[in-house]
């Protein structure tokens, strides 16, 4: 029931919903107890061989209930009319047909079957379902390693080539979903920090997040203050709720830390906030060569994690104040 609502969820491109989707996924559910319960009766009924007949039912109730769920999600899938894929339902047929030869196989076998086998099976299980949630939330189709997986395991006393095959998988999606948000799995999750007033925030301020975050994995930007950006230059033309509201917006900002120090960034400000590089502008490092005599950056300078970025020439919030000042009367282009 679960794979059968990934399935809807990915046809809708909608959020999961954990409800019972229709009368036909109940049946589905009834059904498949009913066989495995028949399996049970059965094997209890041969006496001596019923251990044997138990066994075995837990394998084929497994592989019987991912069989009939597979070919009833496939039918599913093509009688609804919200834009299924032809390429995931090809593949959810073929997934379908080689668990059907596993099937058969397994029935056919005079051996019993492990609960290791049956473990594995709900494994792959899961791999299916889980990709068809990965699918969704990126706008993929349903990936060719699975139907890959499927027939790999067909072939009695060979599902542990499953198990390294579900390891592989699932190690690929957690590495892919590591690189697209840039947190690290296995390391120290680096923080980038840098800092300025931020009025009329434009190209040049993002030029410098963009820089800024390549140095860690998330990026922390300080806001400057109305009281201590009044007193650096000109009082700016937002409040520091605008600029902070301002800043946060911009996708590559993690976080926004308000009224940051203007006049010397502290040894106790950067470890309270576990910041492990400091970003700063290539024309204070020009402007002060010793970092005694730095009155901005000493601390990170001299903690050797202060990194300087370029400036992007052409643009800055002085300049776009004086295009404003200077500005003529602008000519009205309609009455209104």
């Amino acid at each position: 029931v679960l794979l059968l609502l990934h399935l809807v969820a990915f046809e809708r491109r909608s959020a999961l919903r954990y409800v019972p989707l229709s009368p036909s996924d109940l049946a589905l559910v009834v059904a498949g107890f009913a066989a495995r319960q028949i399996a049970l009766t059965d094997g209890r009924r041969g006496g001596a061989s019923a251990e044997l007949s138990e066994d075995l039912a837990r394998g084929v109730h497994v592989d019987v209930l991912i069989a009939v769920l597979l070919v009833a999600l496939v039918a599913h899938c093509r009688a609804k009319s919200l834009g299924a894929s032809g390429r995931t339902s090809a593949a959810l047929v073929l997934i379908a047909v080689l668990r059907g030869a596993g099937l058969w196989l397994r029935v056919m076998s005079p051996a019993s079957a492990s609960q290791s086998e049956v473990i594995l099976d709900g494994l792959f299980l899961a791999v299916v379902s889980m990709d068809l949630a990965v699918a969704k939330m990126a706008s993929r189709e349903l990936h060719p390693s699975v139907v890959v997986m499927a027939a790999m395991v067909v072939v009695p006393k060979m599902q542990w080539i499953g198990l390294g095959l579900a390891s592989i998988y699932f190690t690929g999606v957690f590495w892919d979903l590591m690189h697209h948000t840039n947190l690290p799995l296995l390391q120290v999750c680096r923080n980038a920090y840098c800092d300025g007033i931020y009025d009329l925030c434009h190209v040049g301020h993002k030029n410098a997040f963009k820089r800024a975050a390549k140095l860690g994995h998330r990026l922390f930007v300080g806001v400057v203050g109305d009281e201590d950006a009044n007193n650096y230059k000109n009082p700016p033309v937002m409040s520091a709720a605008e600029r902070e509201a301002e800043v946060a917006a911009c996708r590559c900002v993690s976080k926004v830390i308000p009224n940051a120090p203007c006049f010397g960034l502290t040894e106790e400000f950067i470890r309270k906030h576990n910041i492990h590089a400091v970003a700063f502008g290539q024309e204070y490092l020009d402007r002060f060569p010793n970092p005694d005599d730095d009155p901005y950056y000493k601390a990170p300078r001299k903690m050797g994690i202060a990194v300087p970025t370029p400036r992007t020439q052409g643009i800055s919030t002085s300049e776009l104040c004086k295009r404003i000042l200077t500005r003529g009367e602008v000519e009205r282009k309609s009455p209104t």
